[in-house]
């Protein structure tokens, strides 16, 4: 499919199940609801960049300088229906003053952690945006062919500029501190420079591009509509019920259903991410920071699986107040 441009859309297909029509589970005393769409950003992978850079970047004649980088992205346990990639960003910067004349964009299988088979492949498109600074904004508009992602799979995407021929210029994608999966992957196709990254290998601990790293992952960002079918994760109770502002952070058990995969669930704490573990698909525990501690009242707790929210759930602060030689809690609970 080279040559497809980006300007045209990438429409996925994520079906829950392994053959055939969409397996819709239903969460307790609910059926499968009607399908929903939501503009979101599937994958927004922009926070924590660092302060050094990875080429990856390709050139007409001289290809000995030719390089790329990847990292994936997943489809979360639990979604089903269509993902339209509508939009994907890439934060980088130039060596020198060359920009790029155009960006490849890949989509690959994951195999055993590492990119696999090439399921999109898009050359010489036109950023809507970016192009002379190196931040890359490819919108997509164009249809392409479905394909079926199985949910809770691993997808990598690598994102290349096509260099003038000028030894100098590299394009340089912005590394990112903190880790989500796999860490991003590089390789130098001909060997010149790396001969033992010819083929995908850890672009930081293997290849040590760059040298020194700042992270093991790299600054992007997947967008566009999602519709979902079926199922979002449910909570039926936490563990504790009440929490006692006062003494730093807290922990809390959380108790539901279609909770998805280790990377797929986020507990959050008033719309706010709490630091998430996933313990099963109807297990997670959370930390509730202290600082959202010091109020009494009744808080929200809800999860996020993909672009589906959970029902709330309520959780009681009481803070410790003293009234002559008393200690209470408030707010004062019947029992």
């Amino acid at each position: 499919m080279s040559g497809q441009t980006l300007s045209k859309a990438l429409h996925w297909v994520a079906i829950l199940g392994l053959l055939g029509a969409p397996t819709l589970v239903a969460a307790e005393g609910t059926g499968p609801g009607p399908a929903v769409s939501a503009q979101s950003a599937l994958w927004p992978q922009t926070d924590n960049p660092g302060n050094n850079v990875a080429e990856s970047s390709e050139f007409t004649t001289l290809n000995i300088y030719d390089s790329q980088a990847a990292d994936d992205f997943l489809v979360p346990t639990g979604t089903s229906g269509t993902w339209t990639i509508e939009q994907i960003t890439a934060d980088g910067a130039y060596a020198d003053a060359n920009p790029a004349t155009s960006v490849n964009v890949f989509i690959y299988q994951d195999n055993n952690g590492l990119p696999g088979a090439g399921v999109y492949t898009g050359t010489n498109l036109a950023p809507t945006g970016g192009l002379a600074t190196g931040d890359f904004v490819i919108s997509t508009a164009a249809l392409v062919p479905a394909w079926i992602l199985s949910r809770g799979t691993t997808y990598w995407v690598s994102v290349q500029a096509n260099m003038p021929n000028i030894s100098s210029a590299r394009w340089q994608w912005t590394e990112r501190t903190v880790q989500s999966l796999q860490p991003s992957v590089w390789r130098d196709p001909v060997g010149l420079f790396h001969p033992a990254c010819i083929n995908w290998q850890r672009r930081a601990k293997v290849c040590n591009v760059p040298d020194p790293s700042s992270g093991p992952d790299l600054v992007f960002a997947i967008e566009g509509l999602t519709t979902i079918v079926g199922a979002g994760p449910r909570i039926f109770n936490t563990d504790p019920t009440s929490l006692n502002g006062g003494g730093g952070n807290k922990d809390i058990t959380i108790n539901g259903s279609d909770f998805g995969n280790s990377s797929g669930a986020l507990a959050k704490w008033e719309g706010n991410p709490l630091s998430t573990t996933w313990v099963s698909d109807s297990v997670l525990t959370a930390i509730v920071p202290a600082a959202d501690l010091t109020t009494a009242g009744v808080y929200s707790v809800t999860v996020s699986v993909g672009a589906q929210t959970s029902n709330n759930q309520q959780v009681q602060v009481q803070v410790q107040v003293s009234v002559g030689s008393f200690k209470i809690f408030l707010p004062l609970i019947r029992r």
